[in-house]
């Protein structure tokens, strides 16, 4: 009689956990998860930062980016930022006007990672 008891409560359990699914999350679309842009086209976003009274213009990568007004940055709010491929970058900031023999320039390299943001200071 136990045994029958036994295997009767074991069929339940069975059938009740068989029932039992793991939810995946929908999507639209063919069955993936959107992602964004900067992750499908591995970008980040790079921000200059002028500390200095004159205009800078601005470079990555040797390409003209635009120029930062003296004393300001680049910002969403300001100016549309720079999106650049993800990885190391070189970076330049010529001074654009104001100076009395020749420009100052500050340079580096540093590297943007996907999905983030790069303030450089200058």
């Amino acid at each position: 009689m136990k045994t029958k008891i036994l295997s009767a409560l074991l069929f339940c359990s069975l059938i009740l956990f068989s029932e039992c699914k793991k939810e995946t999350p929908s999507s639209p679309g063919n069955g993936t998860a959107t992602q964004p842009g900067c992750v499908t086209n591995n970008t980040g976003v790079v921000y200059f930062k002028n500390k200095y009274s004159d205009p800078y213009k601005l470079e990555i990568n040797a390409v003209y980016k635009g120029t930062v007004s003296g004393g300001s940055s680049t910002s969403p709010t300001t100016s549309s930022p720079y999106t650049t491929s993800a990885g190391s970058i070189s970076w330049k900031a010529t001074q654009a006007s104001g100076y009395t023999f020749w420009p100052d320039a500050y340079n580096g390299n540093s590297t943007v990672t996907q999905c983030s943001d790069l303030t450089i200071i200058f």
